[in-house]
């Protein structure tokens, strides 16, 4: 580590920790009802390959037809909207520090 990041880190490092958990205490919050929807699929996932066994009608619906795979597909969905809110929200915050903090969080994570 160089020694201008470890004089960041003894400076300001109080400050980032300070800003890591307010940010990811607001995050729990919004999310929680997506992380929860996506904690039920994942329990209710089958663990055999998906298929079921029963015969298939012609207007019997895909869902029913490869339940393993609708989870899956509904898990990635979940999953694609908590990353694009978490990056979003980062980004607004980032954007929305002085310049200075900004400055600091930077040399302080990427330096």
């Amino acid at each position: 580590m160089c020694t201008c990041l470890s004089g960041d880190l003894e400076r300001y490092g109080d400050c980032f920790v300070i800003l890591v958990v307010r940010l990811l205490s607001a995050y729990k919050e919004e999310l929680g009802s997506s992380l929860t929807r996506i904690r039920k699929l994942v329990d209710k996932l089958p663990l055999d390959d998906g298929l079921v066994v029963a015969p298939v009608l012609e207007e019997e619906s895909p869902k029913a037809m490869f339940p393993r795979k609708f989870f899956e597909e509904e898990y990635l969905n979940l999953e694609a909207q908590v990353t694009v809110h978490f990056l979003t929200s980062m980004s607004k915050e980032l954007v929305s520090l002085p310049m200075f903090q900004l400055h600091v969080w930077y040399h302080t994570c990427f330096a």
